[in-house]
Formats: structure tokens, C-alpha cells, sequence
């Protein structure tokens, strides 16, 4: 009995092969790391606008996380520090640089100018690629058209 027909086999008696098996767990992982990114960008997105929200936007405005409904949640916080977006504020009102905010600072805010930067950024990261998936695609039609046409000249040798 050849491979193909023990699978057949095993599919009309019900029982899933492990290959079978195997993707259906691959997916369940791509599933879930769809998930997890989803509902990170969500908080990171609800984050933002908890500052927008408090009036949190510049440095004379800054609040503390407390205020801003962050303080439970220090890892969206953390992740938008690593970002760059937020910006911490000493007791006297002075925006500290992100060593020192992360030991000191009393208050927040939202950089709306990192976030535009940010946005900038990935904007062309994005174009970049796309103009490399783009002359890829061109160099392998160029290949396959030289293939094509340099075959059937091969044949009269």
C-alpha cells in the first residue's frame, strides 16, 4: 500500500495523520501570535488615547500614570517608553531623558511627534519593501522570459 493510500485510509476512517495533525497546530500557533499582536497594538491604542483623553500631550500638561489609568499596567506603559512616544516630566516640570525617567519621573505625556516619526518611519520601510518585492518580481519575469527564449535555441545544438 503506497503512502498516499494509508493517509486516504486513515482520513476516511477518521483518523487525522500526524502531518495533519501537525498543521493544524501550526495554525492554531499563527492563530494565536495573530491574536497577541492584535491585542497589543489594542492596548498600546487605548494607552495613547488615555493621554489624548487627560490632555497629556506636552510637557506642561504631563500626568501621572496613575491619572491616566496606566499604573496597573506597566507593561503597555513599558512598551511605549521602548517606543519612544512618552516622555517623562521630574517634580519641577523638566522633561528627563529616558534613564533618567525611568527611575524619576513624576508625571507622563504623549509625544505626538515621535508618534508621527514612528508613523513616517514604517510608512517607508513599507515603500522600501515594496520597491524590493517589486524588482524581484521584475527580475525573475526577466529570467523566465531568458529561460523561454534561450530554450528552444539550446535544442539545434
Amino acid at each position: 500500500m503506497t503512502r498516499y493510500a494509508a493517509v486516504a485510509d486513515q482520513l476516511s476512517a477518521g483518523i487525522n495523520p500526524p502531518s495533519t495533525l501537525l498543521s493544524r497546530q501550526m495554525n492554531a500557533g499563527a492563530i494565536v501570535a495573530v491574536l497577541a499582536a492584535a491585542a497589543a497594538q489594542k492596548a498600546r491604542q487605548d494607552a495613547e488615547d488615555a493621554f489624548r483623553l487627560a490632555g497629556a500631550t506636552s510637557s506642561d500638561r504631563a500626568r501621572p500614570l496613575a491619572e491616566l489609568g496606566l499604573a496597573d499596567n506597566p507593561a503597555v506603559h513599558g512598551a511605549l517608553r521602548s517606543a519612544g512616544i512618552v516622555r517623562g516630566v521630574g517634580a519641577r516640570g523638566q522633561v528627563l531623558s529616558v534613564e533618567e525617567a525611568e527611575a524619576r519621573a513624576a508625571a507622563w505625556y504623549l509625544d505626538e511627534a515621535a508618534i508621527l516619526a514612528e508613523r513616517t518611519a514604517a510608512t517607508a520601510l513599507g515603500k522600501r519593501a515594496s520597491s524590493v518585492a517589486i524588482a524581484i518580481g521584475i527580475a525573475l519575469l526577466l529570467v523566465l522570459i531568458g529561460i523561454v527564449l534561450i530554450a528552444p535555441g539550446s535544442s539545434d545544438m
